[in-house]
């Protein structure tokens, strides 16, 4: 009933869409080097063997991969051709996997550090292995179960094949309302995460406000980039019912998750020294002797065997 008759022919879709591809092409770049020196320095340092940062480089991998459909993307719109929905949903499945990859394990990643922050006794001793393997599971019953709707809904209407147009109907407006729950989610446990560290009050003061301004800044740039296309895009399932008017509405709202992938690798870098020490040394750069001695949220020892270097505070001289 809130539809309307916004529309536009496909020829100016294709038009507008390459105005857009510039921003997109090189953010794809870029994001394909940050997050590929994320996952490189969580495969060779010893000091990323446990859940966060492992969750962290299952993250990357995700941001990475998502910007895997630009490519065809761009080669539709230079080329100034469509394609079947039906052939778009195989063409962009890597990516769509790589999108929900992501979010949920943001949600993961949130999680894990409240556990480790409120319940850090408890949290030594669980068997970090079935925990890690508890949170695979989850995130991927629901990436599954999305996948399925999604591949049941497609069509054969004609796309320049974006991410999101390879889904459509039913199937798209659920993952876009689990999409928006999932968003909601995040920004919760990352708030009582912040409220819970400012709670602390055995850790160093300088190193306590770099843990508190890190948390923060995750949690406004991720207000800023995800939640903000995902929350728009709501709306615009409801309003607009055109394809090409929907195609290009959504390469728009894109454009807030777009640079949400590149914000992960600077906060890391500048905020935590283990990540600054290892990333600088992958890079071949001088490393301050100072880099590396302070501690961070994900920090604390575990006599658990299949657990490793986690410390709730910092120790000068570990």
């Amino acid at each position: 009933m809130f539809n309307t008759s916004w529309s536009i022919a496909p020829s100016t879709q294709i038009q507008i869409a390459s105005y857009f591809l510039p921003f997109y092409i090189a953010n794809t770049i870029l994001s394909t080097i940050l997050n590929a020196v994320i996952i490189i320095v969580t495969i060779r340092s010893k000091e990323f063997r446990n859940v966060s940062n492992i969750l962290i480089a299952v993250q990357a991998a995700g941001d990475l991969f998502i910007t895997w459909d630009i490519p065809y993307l761009a080669y539709n719109t230079l080329k100034k051709r469509f394609v079947p929905m039906s052939t778009c949903f195989f063409f962009q499945l890597i990516p769509t996997l790589a999108m929900n990859t992501t979010t949920v394990t943001m949600l993961m990643i949130g999680v894990d550090r409240y556990l480790l922050i409120t319940h850090s006794k408890w949290y030594i001793s669980l068997n970090k292995k079935l925990y890690l393997s508890i949170l695979f599971f989850i995130g991927s019953t629901y990436i599954f179960v999305v996948m399925c709707g999604n591949y049941l809904t497609r069509t054969e209407d004609d796309v320049l094949c974006f991410i999101t147009d390879a889904m459509a109907g039913r199937g798209k407006d659920a993952w876009a309302f689990t999409q928006c729950l999932i968003n909601i989610a995040v920004i919760v446990v990352y708030s009582r995460a912040k409220m819970a560290l400012q709670k602390q009050r055995l850790v160093k003061d300088t190193d306590a406000k770099k843990i508190f301004k890190s948390v923060y800044l995750i949690m406004v740039f991720y207000m800023c980039g995800w939640m903000t296309s995902i929350m728009l895009l709501l709306p615009a399932r409801i309003l607009i019912t055109d394809i090409h008017l929907t195609g290009i509405v959504e390469l728009g709202l894109a454009l807030f998750a777009a640079t949400n992938l590149l914000v992960p690798f600077f906060v890391y870098y500048f905020q935590s020294p283990m990540y600054k020490r290892e990333i600088r040394k992958l890079l071949r750069l001088r490393i301050d002797r100072r880099v590396g001695a302070g501690g961070s949220i994900f920090s604390l020892r575990s006599p658990n065997p299949t657990g490793s270097n986690y410390r709730v505070y910092t120790n000068p001289h570990a």
